[in-house]
């Protein structure tokens, strides 16, 4: 059905491996018989590891996870098109590289892959900059040298991760595992929602001046307190 309304899902194939009837394959892929289903999404270049993403119950979110995978995972930009990329995108990662063999370009286009769906990846080939910019919902741009992070693409994905959410938001159970993927200490602010709207705007804006001088160190979050009181007991700040 869906192939008939865009060509591109012509392109996808689906397979199934039972791990205990190919192992050798089992094993090269480190696929083990578990509880929890997953899906290897291969692009077909042999210089990319295959994306995971989990089993989803419906068929509709299965598909949208699907569905980030069909499009490259870096656009090729010159440099006049940046600007517009970044007007048009709320969160994007751009990169400049002297030419597709580049190491670093290699690491920008693995984390790339990894990270489809969470920001839009750009390339600009230049002999000039040697950088990646992060420009994230009108903050930035956040600049990592090339040589800081090299054929390291765990170093980008991190720095990449740690900048591209917002300073401070309401946080919520779907969230957890991206803020588990920062690798940082949360500090999270439980505020009244009942109470006055002109103090919490004062705390906000005092919270997120001090979480963009800790960004990089320190995650921030808020969470109301009629939703997250159990959380203020176990501190013991329910009755302060």
């Amino acid at each position: 059905r869906k192939a008939k309304k865009n060509p591109e899902w012509k392109k996808v194939a689906f397979a199934y491996l039972d791990a205990r009837e190919n192992k050798p394959l089992a094993r090269e892929l480190a696929v083990t018989c578990s509880y929890n289903c997953e899906y290897l999404i291969f692009n077909g270049s042999p210089e990319e590891e295959p994306a995971r993403i989990k089993s989803q119950h419906e068929e509709s979110k299965l598909l949208t996870e699907i569905e980030r995978f069909l499009g490259p995972a870096v656009r090729e930009v010159t440099s006049s098109e940046v600007q517009d990329l970044q007007v048009s995108n709320g969160t994007s990662a751009v990169g400049y590289f002297s030419s597709k063999d580049q190491k670093e370009f290699r690491s920008f286009r693995a984390v790339a892959h990894q990270m489809r769906g969470e920001l839009v990846f750009a390339a600009s080939f230049t002999e000039g900059r040697q950088v990646v910019e992060l420009w994230n919902d009108g903050e930035g741009p956040f600049t990592l040298k090339l040589v800081d992070f090299s054929a390291n693409k765990s170093v980008l994905e991190n720095w990449l991760r740690q900048r591209s959410l917002p300073l401070l938001q309401d946080y919520e159970w779907s969230k957890r595992e991206t803020y588990e993927r920062l690798q940082l200490p949360i500090a999270k602010l439980w505020y009244d929602d009942s109470g006055d709207e002109q103090l919490l705007l004062t705390v906000n804006r005092t919270v997120t001046a001090v979480a963009k001088e800790l960004l990089g160190r320190m995650a921030f979050v808020k969470q109301k307190k009629s939703m997250y009181s159990y959380e203020l007991r176990d501190y013991g700040l329910a009755n302060p």
